[in-house]
């Protein structure tokens, strides 16, 4: 009531939304877009990111950069973890991006990549990187089902703000494993 609404409609083909957001319905009220990073794990040294990147036809490795989400407890980070599990991921790499270096888990086998990081995911102080390693339907769920939880967790969802979109061009068929 009393809304006005601009027109005609954003429009965004399906799969840029599945690859950007990793959902065929993106809320379009905060960024948080998911980033295919899986070219710079060729030659890493941790080993899970390093056999996913093999397969770049098959796998991919993406990631989410939050903005601020260097005020994550690591406690919050392991409730992530355990969240993905539903997705099929099997597990979720992070690191924190502060005052020009990595730190985390993962953070030692990530050093030589630092600056390709922070130019593709266009890290500032304080954001928290979160990876996911798998086919690219899991890290797409994943990653889309994180970035919905996080912007509702972190207030980044604006209520009286309105961005509709037309996602267009659909897929007539899906694959199916079952039925070849």
């Amino acid at each position: 009531v009393g809304v006005e609404i601009s027109t005609p409609f954003a429009r965004m083909k399906y799969s840029e939304a599945m690859e950007k957001y990793g959902s065929d319905k993106p809320d379009m009220r905060y960024s948080l877009p998911l980033t295919d990073v899986i070219d710079l794990f060729a030659n890493t040294e941790l080993k899970v990111f390093a056999e996913i990147a093999k397969m770049p036809h098959i796998n991919r490795i993406k990631a989410l950069n939050v903005e601020g989400g260097e005020k994550l407890t690591r406690k919050e980070i392991d409730a992530l973890t355990d969240y993905v599990a539903k997705f099929g991921a099997k597990g979720l790499a992070w690191v924190k991006y502060v005052e020009g270096a990595l730190n985390g888990p993962v953070a030692k086998f990530l050093t030589d990549l630092t600056s390709d990081l922070t130019t593709a995911l266009q890290l500032e102080d304080k954001d928290l990187v979160l990876f996911v390693a798998d086919t690219l339907e899991v890290a797409n769920a994943t990653l889309g089902a994180l970035r919905v939880r996080l912007a509702k967790e972190l207030d980044l969802i604006d209520n009286n703000q309105y961005n509709f979109l037309w996602v267009v061009d659909w897929p007539m068929f899906e694959w199916s494993e079952e039925e070849g």
